[in-house]
């Protein structure tokens, strides 16, 4: 089956539920039913090509909740504005509501969500290319992740600090993390996680000159994309592979 046939999504079915539970939130007077409903489509709006549209709708939630006297709740709509935020690049802004997050995830001791938030904002500072700043961002959510002995937490963190590592140019270190993380993420069916995994190690077989083993790596990866129907996951280690075929590697090249 070809991998267009297998998509789920389709962001104007959702649009349309959302829709439909906000005009029965408000039938109902149920004003929290309406500030979720908005939250969800703040997303879906963003994902549909309006963020400033999607922004508003967060910002409709946050009021709602704010008036109900619901910190969490509103706190929820904040973190989600800041997600749209952070998609639509808008980096500075993101930040700024993550880390209001932050404060009060911190304040309640709610480590699950302090954990996620964090590793937001290390995603924030990588995609700036401030990896020290991100660094410190991914060991904070390693930590805790660690704590609640959240196997998924600790592996992508462990990934993305091997990513860091990898654009730091310490290339050794970054395998054995990520391979560390490849281990402790098999066998929980989260093929989206790995699948990601897999192409940064072959990534790194690529730059240690081990063209085969890349190639390899490269091939699980695209397989388990293909798997659950990601195009996204599977162009980038499908090009690479075509570069791959073309070029040989650089062993090859020392034996002959």
């Amino acid at each position: 089956m070809c991998i267009r046939d297998r998509l789920n999504t389709d962001i104007i079915q959702s649009k349309a539920l959302i829709h439909e539970a906000i005009q029965l939130s408000k039938e109902q007077n149920f004003s929290e039913g309406l500030g979720r409903a908005y939250i969800k489509l703040g997303i879906a709006t963003h994902l549909d090509g309006d963020m400033l549209e999607g922004v508003e709708y967060c910002n409709k939630a946050d009021s709602i909740f704010k008036v109900l006297g619901n910190e969490k709740l509103s706190i929820n709509a904040i973190s989600s504005r800041g997600l749209i935020y952070m998609m639509g690049g808008y980096y500075e802004r993101a930040i700024d509501d993550y880390l209001e997050a932050i404060e009060y995830y911190e304040r309640t001791k709610d480590s699950v969500q302090l954990a996620r938030a964090s590793g937001n904002i290390g995603g924030i500072y990588v995609r700036q290319d401030d990896f020290d700043k991100a660094w410190k961002y991914y060991v904070k959510t390693n930590e805790l992740f660690t704590a609640l002995d959240n196997k998924i937490g600790v592996a992508t963190s462990f990934g993305a600090m091997s990513s860091i590592l990898f654009s730091k140019g310490d290339i050794d270190s970054a395998e054995h993390l990520l391979l560390q993380s490849l281990e402790m993420i098999q066998g929980l069916n989260r093929y989206r996680e790995e699948s990601i995994m897999l192409s940064n190690l072959g990534s790194i077989y690529m730059k240690q000159g081990d063209y085969p083993a890349a190639r390899e790596t490269y091939k699980k990866s695209i397989s388990l994309g293909d798997s659950i129907g990601a195009p996204r996951l599977v162009i980038p280690p499908m090009l690479k592979v075509c570069l791959l075929y073309t070029s040989p590697s650089p062993r090859d090249r020392t034996r002959s």
